[in-house]
């Protein structure tokens, strides 16, 4: 329309060549002066009633032309707002058609999966925000062009269509920092998390060893133990750290609060429970030692009292029963096998060191300790008694060394 205004606007100046020729005319007298001139006012009056409509049909398409560029570049901008929304997971079901996979978006809360997912979702991010930038004056200009038209041509639709850009605008932009600051707390927890994961097997290992229930070799346990003691304050001041850094991180109102929150509960718990098991792990060392620097003593005053050469053709539980050790005659009584016979493997029951054999290969621990506190000493026994008695009772060996204070068991 407006180039066929331009040549409707090129016909209407060929009136200044016609004006030219009659003035002409005129000036030389020909052809009759006073019917040129009659004529030449005449074509003038038409011509000019056809410029002033010329006129205001060119605002009119001049106007017409600004309100339809203007639409364009907002429809445009319209455009690329819903790809970015739709992308960025918000609803537009108020101005927008969406299609049933950017709902599937729309309705995702997906920030990645880890740690590598997070920081390349986070990249991505970072050109999304640039894009933005440069389609922001876009807007602007878009947003003021529409307030002159809104003012000057008065059309409710301008205004309205305006109003929906900048709300989308003001919503997208809104969503981008959203995304952001989740993406930045997604990150920032990860971090968190894989601290969190480092401790996690640590504890779990000590707390198996915790609550194994042997305790062989009670001297290199105990060794271990001051270890894992002073390791475990180093872990302890570690574990602090993270478990301030996820208060911090709940402090923020992060929005994986809820997994922070479950992470440090079960750091804390198993921290308090590697810490009581670690108590009861040491006492029971202590106990296990006590007994056997117990066992270990009264082993070397094993013949204190009954080696007396009144005793020596009488049989074990011969002697018992003259010395008044009614404990040592209940534990022989209690094994089933009458006092004249002999013990398996061929040592007579009238010997101590048939005695104490057979209570080793049965495993008898309240004979054996009934025996060593009957007060016989380990070196008439001989010392493969002890080493006998270590095959099935493994540990004692540790406090059989002279660098023990056995005197204070």
């Amino acid at each position: 329309m407006i180039k066929k205004q331009q040549l409707l606007e090129n016909d209407i100046g060929a009136i200044i060549e016609l004006n030219k020729t009659a003035d002409e005319f005129i000036e030389n007298n020909m052809f009759g002066v006073y019917n040129i001139k009659e004529t030449r006012n005449t074509i003038n009056d038409r011509f000019q009633k056809v410029r002033n409509q010329s006129d205001g049909r060119r605002q009119c398409l001049q106007e017409a032309s600004t309100v339809h560029q203007f639409i364009c570049d907002l429809e445009d901008e319209e455009t690329q707002i819903r790809y970015n929304k739709s992308f960025y997971y918000f609803d537009l079901n108020c101005f927008f058609f969406v299609s049933k996979e950017k709902k599937l978006l729309i309705t995702s809360d997906d920030y990645g999966r880890n740690f590598n997912q997070g920081q390349n979702l986070h990249r991505k991010h970072k050109h999304f925000d640039v894009d933005l930038e440069t389609h922001e004056p876009n807007v602007q200009n878009i947003q003021q062009l529409g307030a002159q038209l809104t003012h000057e041509v008065g059309n409710p639709d301008i205004e309205r269509k305006s109003a929906d850009l900048i709300g989308h605008w003001d919503s997208l932009k809104q969503a981008t920092n959203e995304r952001t600051k989740k993406l930045d707390e997604f990150i920032t927890y990860h971090d968190w998390a894989s601290s969190l994961n480092e401790e996690n097997p640590w504890i779990k290992e000590r707390l198996h060893i915790m609550n194994n229930p042997g305790t062989v070799f009670v001297q290199a346990l105990q060794k271990k133990h001051e270890s894992f003691e002073s390791d475990f304050i180093v872990q302890n001041e570690r574990c602090q750290e993270i478990l301030q850094q996820g208060h911090r991180l709940v402090e923020q109102n992060n929005h994986l609060s809820p997994q922070i929150n479950k992470g440090m509960n079960y750091l804390q718990d198993t921290l308090n429970r590697l810490e009581t098991d670690a108590n009861r792990h040491k006492h029971r060392l202590n106990l296990n030692r006590e007994e056997l620097q117990r066992l270990c003593k009264v082993c070397r005053l094993f013949l204190s009292t009954w080696s007396s050469p009144n005793l020596e053709n009488q049989t074990t539980y011969q002697r018992a029963c003259l010395l008044g050790h009614t404990d040592i005659v209940q534990c022989i009584l209690n094994t089933g096998i009458p006092p004249d016979q002999s013990y398996p493997g061929g040592n007579s029951m009238s010997t101590m060191r048939g005695a104490f054999l057979f209570a080793c290969q049965s495993r008898s621990m309240p004979t054996i300790t009934a025996l060593l506190n009957a007060g016989a000493a380990v070196d008439k026994l001989g010392s493969c008694s002890l080493s006998y008695a270590n095959s099935f009772f493994p540990g004692i060996h540790a406090f059989g060394s002279s660098s023990y204070n056995l005197s204070a068991a």
